[in-house]
């Protein structure tokens, strides 16, 4: 079964989301990921290689904040 999990973090606060590939929301929030996230590949791809071979993959991480002098 695939999970996805969100973590949401504004800097003071961060939440973590999980969505189950059974739930409802699992093919459009799939769908719109590369949409508001372009670095993400589509479903497709990632779940593809995931099913070949089992494990963890980091879709995007947000770059670190630049470091000013």
């Amino acid at each position: 079964m695939f999970v996805l999990a969100l973590e949401v973090d504004d800097g003071d606060t961060s939440r973590l989301f999980t969505v189950a590939e059974t739930e409802r929301i699992w093919t459009e929030l799939t769908a719109i990921l590369p949409v508001g996230l372009p670095a993400v590949a589509p479903f497709e791809h990632w779940g593809a290689a995931l099913a070949n071979k089992p494990g963890v993959v980091t879709l995007y991480e947000r770059p670190a904040p630049a470091v000013t002098s």
